[in-house]
């Protein structure tokens, strides 16, 4: 099992660098950065970008931001948004079991997340 993951994890590494460098080249942005496999961590643009969540194979999106401030209504994949100030001293372990329910029900199948933010990390 824990092989299994490694290679897939190994294979979207390589996915991911050659997609880092074709964005890079046309957008001067990095793009998410894969986490685990199917789990990536990104910015509110790279949740709003069509050719980005295809390119990833995302079909789940956890937005973690006060309000959405991009028309995630108009994109076709599933979205779990928290409403939060993205701050220090904010509770945010108080949606820890929701949203790790959440990532872990779609990596399960396997599918693909990306974790977003207002901040840049």
């Amino acid at each position: 099992m824990m092989l299994r993951i490694a290679a897939k994890y190994a294979a979207q590494q390589r996915n991911l660098s050659l997609s880092n460098k074709l964005l890079s080249k046309f957008t001067g942005a990095p793009a998410p950065s894969l986490i685990l496999p199917g789990l990536y961590l990104g910015d509110y643009k790279d949740a709003g970008d069509l050719a980005l969540l295809e390119e990833l194979k995302i079909t789940h999106v956890v937005s973690v931001v006060e309000n959405q401030p991009w028309p995630l209504h108009k994109i076709k994949v599933r979205k779990l948004h928290v409403s939060i100030h993205d701050e220090p001293g904010q509770d945010i372990l108080r949606h820890l079991d929701q949203t790790t329910r959440y990532i872990w029900q779609a990596l399960r199948r396997p599918e693909s997340v990306v974790l977003v933010s207002a901040s840049d990390i």
